[in-house]
């Protein structure tokens, strides 16, 4: 369970204490109440939770009703809500075109590459604070058997805090191909859901 940080530690070293935490590094000594470490390793876990849902329970476009029931836990009110206005703009459109237009959403919705990515190389901290945590996480798109990946990326995933659970409040694709995808999927899911309106 996530320890809530004392007041008493300013916000300045916590952050710089969970960036050095996250990233596997030591500190020179801990905090008095280990609320630090707590944080960075909680951090830590939620994108590891998401990252195993990206891999194991989604497949690609827009999450369907099960995916996303199993996606809401780890994220936040705001980015639930996205999905679901999302997810009402595609029934619309459906209804509209009776099923003779594609998908709203195609392709890969949580990473910058359509096709998704296969593995990660790598995670780093980009921003660290009592809040919100930013990961660059290395993105790899491998060919069954290929001794190297065809394309590396990053992407960033943001989670914030709330109450005493990290949660996925945003991803950042960061593709930087002709044709990737870019910027934000909250925006990105906003924007889909005002494409259709009507019931």
């Amino acid at each position: 369970m996530l320890l809530i940080l004392r007041n008493v530690v300013p916000k300045l070293i916590a952050a710089a204490a969970i960036a050095i935490l996250v990233t596997g590094c030591q500190t020179p000594s801990s905090p008095p109440d280990g609320s630090t470490t707590a944080a960075a390793e909680d951090a830590r876990a939620a994108l590891d939770g998401f990252l195993d849902f990206y891999f194991r329970g989604y497949r690609t476009a827009l999450p369907d009703e099960t995916e996303r029931a199993a996606l809401a836990p780890q994220a936040t009110d705001a980015f639930n809500a996205a999905l679901e206005a999302a997810a009402n703009a595609e029934r619309c459109a459906h209804a509209l075109h009776q099923g003779t237009e594609p998908p709203l959403i195609q392709g890969d919705l949580f990473s910058s590459l359509f096709e998704k990515a296969t593995g990660v190389q790598d995670v780093a901290v980009a921003r660290a604070d009592v809040d919100r945590v930013d990961y660059k996480v290395g993105f790899e798109y491998r060919l069954p058997g290929a001794a190297k990946p065809e394309v590396q990326w990053q992407d960033t995933v943001q989670l914030v805090r709330t109450g005493d659970a990290w949660l996925l409040d945003d991803v950042i694709h960061g593709g930087d191909w002709a044709f990737s995808t870019k910027g934000s999927v909250k925006a990105q899911l906003l924007a889909v859901a005002a494409l259709c309106t009507t019931p």
